[in-house]
C-alpha cells in the first residue's frame, strides 16, 4: 500500500468517529410546522395522538366503520336534506369528508360554534359510512362530539 492510499484510509476513518451535529430547531410556531413537514415527509401523520385518524384514512373505508378519534376544521355547513339534520364538510392536511350531523349535536348552548365554519371539531369513537364508491360520510351524534374548538379560538 502506498502513502496516498494510507492517508486516504485515515481521512475516511477520522471522518467516520466525527460526531453527528444536531438538528437545529426553530424555535416557536416555525419549528413547530418544521417538524409536521419532516413527519409527512417520513410517512407520519401531521397529527401524533393514539387512535387518530387521518381523513385520508377514512376515505379508505369499504362499507362501515368505527374510528377512534377524528378531527376535522369545517369548511362548509349547510341544512341537511332529510329534517333537522346538518351536513358539514370537515378538512384536515390530508383530505376532506363529509359528515352528517344529527340535529341533538347541534345545540349551540352544549357546543358552541359546532356549525360555524372554521371551528375545530374533535370527534370521537365515530362510524363512517360509504354511501357510493366515492361518497363517504361521518355519523355525528351528541356521543361523539369530544370538543368543539371555536372558530375565534383558533384564530
Amino acid at each position: 500500500m502506498n502513502k496516498r492510499e494510507k492517508g486516504k484510509d485515515v481521512a475516511e476513518t477520522s471522518d467516520a468517529k466525527k460526531p453527528r451535529p444536531t438538528p437545529f430547531r426553530i424555535p416557536g410556531p416555525a419549528g413547530e410546522l418544521e417538524e409536521v413537514l419532516a413527519r409527512r415527509a417520513a410517512g407520519e401523520g401531521y397529527l401524533q395522538h393514539p387512535g387518530y385518524t387521518e381523513l385520508a384514512n377514512v376515505h379508505k373505508v369499504k362499507e362501515t366503520q368505527r374510528f377512534q378519534l377524528v378531527i376535522g376544521l369545517i369548511k362548509s355547513c349547510k341544512h341537511g336534506e332529510y329534517g333537522e339534520d346538518y351536513a358539514a364538510e370537515l378538512k384536515d392536511p390530508t383530505g376532506v369528508c363529509w359528515a352528517s350531523i344529527h340535529f341533538k349535536a347541534c345545540n349551540e348552548e352544549m357546543f358552541p360554534g359546532i356549525l360555524q365554519v372554521g371551528s375545530c371539531l374533535v370527534l370521537k369513537d365515530i362510524v363512517a359510512f360509504r354511501l357510493s364508491k366515492s361518497s363517504i360520510f361521518l355519523n355525528v351524534t351528541i356521543r361523539n362530539v369530544e370538543r368543539v374548538i371555536e372558530k375565534s379560538m383558533l384564530d
